[in-house]
């Protein structure tokens, strides 16, 4: 059996409230494992957890309880010492990359569209610096791009190209697992199902396992094999998509897949709410 990409063990996050005096749980005892090459998806209403999940699978928040491994190393974990930190954890990043809900705002306004590509991969000495230039055009190129976007800068790009250079730039650094926070957020519909085959194909092709959170129903249907459905917290239902879809067990799942029927409403105890309820 191969060595999972990414494992979540007994995970627990919680915040200090305002003033100190108590700490809200967002994440309860949550438990997965990704294996090579599989994408695994969430879905959950405003506040269910989602958006702190995909940062503790980046290593980016502090555990209460449990710990969180990429392939057989720790990177998070609520027991000092235990997990990887400092240069150890640099090391390991580009094995494990995440996009946010909103990729274009982390892109540098003065930088060219190649040094932004190429940045993370020449930083990690994955890429010699004279290759460079023809590595930026063919990934250019895998993104549906003209190689001669790599000298224009990045408010000089629509929204979608924005994005697309972001998954170039993380794709440069051949990552393993790659986390993806609401990544049709924004795209126009005539667009959509051209990216969604964009991002299904680079992956496959790259045997890259994806972490999907989305309130996109359709963007998790068409991008992942396996998925769970978040409340407060915890995992209320978890399967294949295609019996998550087909055969939710639980009313919150029913209530969802039956909303997502629609323009993704979500329902949920007795409430009918309008799009987007499910953005964090």
């Amino acid at each position: 059996m191969s060595e999972a990409i990414l494992r979540f063990e007994n995970v627990s996050v919680a915040y200090e409230s305002q003033g100190g005096v108590a700490a809200k749980q967002v994440l309860r005892n949550v438990s997965f494992t990704i294996a090579p090459g599989e994408s695994f998806g969430i879905a959950g209403e405003t506040g269910a957890g989602k958006s702190t999940l995909a940062r503790a699978a980046a290593a980016l928040e502090s555990l209460k309880t449990g710990r969180i491994f990429v392939g057989d190393q720790c990177i998070a974990a609520a027991q000092q010492g235990e997990a990887l930190g400092g240069a150890a954890l640099r090391k390991l990043r580009p094995r494990f990359q995440i996009l946010f809900q909103d990729p274009g705002s982390c892109l540098s306004p003065r930088m060219t569209v190649g040094s932004i590509v190429a940045e993370g991969a020449l930083a990690h000495r994955l890429w010699q610096k004279s290759e460079s230039r023809l590595r930026v055009a063919a990934l250019l190129e895998q993104m549906n791009l003209s190689p001669k976007m790599a000298s224009r800068f990045i408010n000089e790009l629509s929204g979608g190209e924005r994005r697309r250079v972001a998954f170039a730039r993380v794709y440069a650094v051949e990552p393993r697992l790659l986390i993806l926070d609401e990544p049709t957020a924004g795209l126009d519909p005539q667009i959509l199902e051209d990216f969604l085959a964009l991002v299904s194909s680079a992956s496959a092709i790259r045997h890259t396992s994806l972490l999907v959170i989305s309130h996109d129903l359709l963007a998790l249907k068409r991008l992942t094999g396996t998925m769970a459905i978040m409340r407060q917290g915890e995992f209320v239902e978890m399967g294949t998509t295609a019996e998550v879809f087909s055969q939710p067990q639980c009313a919150y799942a029913k209530a969802l897949i039956e909303a997502g029927a629609g323009d993704v409403a979500w329902i949920a105890d007795g409430d009918a709410r309008g799009p987007g309820i499910l953005d964090e």
